[in-house]
């Protein structure tokens, strides 16, 4: 692993513990057997959330897809503080998109345009920066994953004692 592999991970780890600390309090806890599938699927969608925001943190924002990831965040937190159901989409904006989707769907969806589809923001790069952006992206998901299997390995050695 270089250096810069190992310091991303250090803050990957550091930010994503965090946040996991976050969802665990007391507060986002219930009793009820009812409530308890609807409570563990939230819990599972703010982890989720949490470990992509925290990759995008710690890459920093001089990445065009760490950019697009926490813009993506930031206004899933809006649309939650307002009360709107995270899956709303205002009629306009689902106008828009239907255009968008119309016009991608005339174009020719080779490679490059299903690997502008994976990474995130890559809809709006050149092929040389996506290239670039993709092979960045793709270092941090594996360090997401080593850094969320030795969690996961902690907490299931741990609680089998």
């Amino acid at each position: 692993m270089s250096a810069t592999t190992e310091q991303l991970e250090r803050n990957f780890t550091h930010r994503f513990l965090t946040s996991l600390r976050r969802i665990n309090s007391p507060d986002s806890k219930t009793t009820t057997t009812h409530a308890a599938g609807l409570v563990i699927r939230r819990r599972s969608l703010r982890i989720k959330r949490a470990a992509y925001s925290s990759m995008a943190r710690a890459a920093g924002s001089h990445r065009a897809w760490t950019r697009a990831l926490l813009s993506r965040a930031r206004s899933q937190r809006r649309r939650q503080q307002h009360d709107v159901h995270p899956n709303y989409i205002p009629p306009a904006q689902r106008r828009k998109s239907s255009v968008k989707r119309a016009a991608a769907a005339g174009r020719e969806m080779g490679r490059a345009g299903k690997l502008r589809g994976l990474v995130p923001g890559g809809s709006r790069m050149e092929m040389g920066q996506l290239l670039e952006e993709t092979a960045h992206y793709v270092q941090c998901l594996a360090v997401q994953v080593r850094v969320m299997q030795a969690v996961a390995d902690h907490f299931s050695s741990s609680s089998s004692m």
